[in-house]
């Protein structure tokens, strides 16, 4: 849902904005409703850039399934963001497959550039996948340099199920809570379907950092490590969380790629990535009301910046009479219920379950009947979903 740019209200200043619109026409009842939470950050221009106590640490697969054009892909992307790191950042890049093995400890990234180039190049892929040994080793190469204040992350990298070494991913999120409590942070890049989505997801929500999901290396590995570069260099506020708050007696029937805390019936809390410049989010959520008044609905986001806790807030007058109040809206659940499809095939596949390609086809046929003319980035989506498919004769109708 929060690959693309959405059409919401981007602030003038260096404070964030959250939004509220809604739909009445795209959920099934006359009592559910389609609420979307936006957030949408400062313009770059707007922000200080952070160049001070940059330490980086890349944690790769180079298992054998990253063979050919995926490993090509990864080392012009990590090329990329070396560019762009400024000369006073340091890096660390962790290799892992059967085993897991540092190519470079902490590096300064001025006067080394065509030298950490070199060892990129030299990247090959063979062996397992041993996730639990490349992150253990990764935070380590930062913790011996890490100090409090320092802006300290781990980048992890992987395109498949951990297969060797320690396999429980239960064991993993409390072995590294000790890292990113002393301020380590994580995020983590999915790349193809076979993956551990909620460890990944885990890892990047306890170690307040990104989780990303890649669909087309070609263009989305780009697109990632320049996010992270954003990130790393001008944030604007970590630990966010939105807080919704409901007319009484309304209740939240399903959150689209979030998983919640209820605080009390009409009221929830969300947390959402770290904050970076030029950047939105969005919350997507279908409302089950008990009456049929107006009513206002209220929304607050909540980060911190500098050592100091912000907020922000917005209402938004509920009338049930109001198709929708942003245009988009239509896009982005199309785009939500079929990321929400394709998550619960990927779980049924990582379960060993029957596969039901059902959902995968209604969230298409649904996308059809919403989106005439559908845009880039609804078909990034789609054309993953139907990759998925199995081949039908050429005489059939997609579904």
């Amino acid at each position: 849902m929060n690959y693309h740019k959405h059409h919401i209200k981007i602030p003038k200043a260096d404070e964030p904005e959250i939004s509220i619109d809604y739909s009445n026409n795209l959920m099934q009842g006359p009592e559910s409703f389609l609420l979307q939470i936006g957030v949408a950050t400062p313009l770059k221009r707007n922000i200080e850039k952070e160049e001070a106590n940059l330490n980086v640490c890349l944690v790769l697969d180079n298992s054998g399934s990253m063979s050919g054009q995926k490993i090509n892909h990864l080392k012009l992307a990590i090329k990329t963001f070396v560019a762009k790191l400024p000369d006073r950042a340091n890096l660390s890049v962790v290799l892992f497959n059967s085993s897991a093995h540092a190519i470079m400890g902490k590096t300064p990234i001025g006067g080394n550039r065509k030298n950490i180039a070199q060892r990129v190049e030299n990247i090959f892929a063979s062996g397992g996948t041993n996730i639990h040994a490349g992150l253990k080793m990764g935070f380590e190469e930062l913790l011996k340099t890490h100090k409090k204040g320092m802006n300290s992350r781990v980048i992890l990298l992987t395109d498949g199920m951990t297969n060797t070494g320690v396999t429980d991913p239960e064991q993993f999120l409390p072995e590294f809570k000790s890292y990113t409590e002393k301020g380590i942070s994580i995020s983590t890049v999915g790349l193809g379907a076979s993956l551990d989505f909620d460890l990944l997801r885990n890892l990047a929500e306890a170690g307040n950092g990104s989780n990303y999901f890649i669909g087309n290396p070609e263009g989305d590995i780009q697109k990632v490590f320049i996010d992270e570069i954003n990130s790393l260099l001008f944030p604007v506020g970590k630990v966010p969380k939105v807080r919704l708050e409901l007319p009484k007696g309304w209740t939240v029937e399903k959150c689209f790629g979030y998983q919640p805390e209820f605080i009390n019936q009409n009221t929830i809390e969300i947390p959402l990535e770290n904050l970076t410049c030029n950047s939105t989010q969005i919350v997507m959520l279908n409302i089950k009301r008990n009456n049929f008044k107006n009513k206002k609905i209220k929304a607050s986001l909540s980060f911190e910046r500098n050592g100091k806790k912000s907020r922000v807030e917005a209402r938004q007058f509920y009338r049930n009479r109001t198709s929708q109040t942003n245009p988009e809206l239509p896009k982005n659940y199309s785009i939500a219920q079929m990321a929400n499809a394709l998550k619960d095939f990927a779980e049924a596949y990582k379960n060993g379950t029957p596969l039901d390609f059902k959902p995968l086809k209604n969230s298409l046929a649904t996308t059809d009947w919403l989106i005439r003319e559908k845009d880039k980035d609804v078909e990034r989506v789609y054309s993953i979903l139907e990759k998925m498919l199995p081949k039908q004769p050429a005489n059939l109708a997609r579904p």
